[in-house]
């Protein structure tokens, strides 16, 4: 298995230089291999595309779905990727999603953001700071 950068994601979906985009497809069609994209990465290449690139919330979604739909990408957690996948066409911020659910998956009672409409989500876990709860 091969852990993959951001920049090497960010060249195969920009083609932003043609020598590392070619670079990145030969790897990435490398018969029999299977590649791992970390959650780290995945929240980078989300706010690198978003920032630096204009991509719209729903062209990071079809990337993002791009990736999760092929065999030979592993995720730290696939259910969890495909939760944020969900939130993100709802409107809500890919980064946010994961790490709050990564929080939950090792036992965090709670998860206090002052995003008020991350925190409706789910009242029972997401608390704002300062509230009775916090």
């Amino acid at each position: 298995m091969i852990a993959l950068d951001t920049n090497v994601l960010v060249r195969f979906v920009t083609r932003d230089d043609p020598a590392q985009a070619r670079q990145a497809d030969r790897l990435l069609a490398r018969e029999g291999e299977t590649f791992l994209l970390l959650d780290a990465v995945l929240i980078e290449l989300h706010w690198t595309l978003r920032r630096l690139y204009a991509f719209t919330v729903e062209q990071i979604g079809e990337v993002l779905a791009a990736f999760e739909s092929r065999a030979d990408i592993e995720f730290e957690n696939r259910e969890r990727v495909a939760r944020a996948l969900t939130l993100i066409r709802k409107g809500h911020d890919f980064a946010d999603i994961l790490i709050a659910e990564r929080a939950r998956e090792i036992g965090c009672s709670a998860f206090a953001t002052f995003d008020e409409r991350l925190a409706k989500l789910d009242p029972g876990f997401f608390i704002k700071p300062g509230s009775a709860r916090a």
